[in-house]
Parts: structure tokens; C-alpha cells; sequence
């Protein structure tokens, strides 16, 4: 009969350990499992708000594009202004050059006519 107890004390000391063993395996996996959904939610939290950031400066990007493109439309419209009032400024300066020296040349003419009159003049009184 002792080696009936004894058989009974094992094994009731075997199941004790065991059940202490699953109980312990039990507590451990339950706090890993909210460890690692913390970590998730965590995880989830810092997405969510990277994903806020990634929206706000894709909008600031195309605002910023649409604020370029006007600028440099209006920059490219002022140049060509001054362009053509460049263009015409030349023209007309161009012109005026060209009108004073048809004017310079036209005086010329005349004042060499008038100089050739007075010397034709000038010899016929001193010869004559």
C-alpha cells in the first residue's frame, strides 16, 4: 500500500507542478498578447498621424505649385512687356535717327548750295 501512496503523492505533485506550470505559460502568454496589441495601437496611432502629416504638406506642395505657376505666368507676362516697349523704344529711337540724318543731309545739301552760290557770287564780283 505505501507504494500506492507514494505512486499517489507523485503523481498529485506532478499534476500540482504541471497545473502551476500552465498556469504561469497562462499569465505570461495573456501579458505578452497585451504587450503586443499595445505595440500595435501604438504603431496604428503613429501611422494615423504620419498619414495627417503626408495630407497636409501634399497640400501645401500643390498650393505651392499653384502659387508658382501664377507668379511665373505673371513674371513671363511682365518681361514681354518690356520686351516690346524695349522693341518699340528702339524703333522709334531707330527712326529718328534715320529722320535727323535725312534731315542732316537734306541741310547739308542746301547749306553746300548756298555756299556755292555765295562763291560763284563772290568770284563774279572779283573778276568782274
Amino acid at each position: 500500500m505505501e507504494q500506492i501512496t507514494t505512486l499517489t503523492a507523485s503523481v498529485t505533485s506532478a499534476q500540482t507542478a504541471t497545473a502551476a506550470a500552465i498556469a504561469a505559460e497562462q499569465t505570461t502568454r495573456a501579458a505578452a498578447d497585451t504587450a503586443e496589441s499595445d505595440a500595435r495601437t501604438t504603431l496604428a496611432a503613429r501611422v494615423t498621424t504620419n498619414e495627417a502629416g503626408i495630407t497636409t504638406n501634399a497640400a501645401a506642395i500643390t498650393t505651392e505649385q499653384t502659387t508658382r505657376v501664377a507668379a511665373d505666368t505673371a513674371l513671363g507676362t511682365r518681361v514681354d512687356a518690356v520686351v516690346a516697349t524695349a522693341t518699340t523704344d528702339r524703333d522709334t529711337a531707330s527712326s529718328a535717327v534715320m529722320s535727323e540724318q535725312t534731315a542732316r543731309s537734306t541741310a547739308d545739301a542746301a547749306l553746300g548750295t548756298r555756299i556755292d552760290a555765295v562763291t560763284a557770287t563772290a568770284t563774279t564780283d572779283r573778276l568782274g
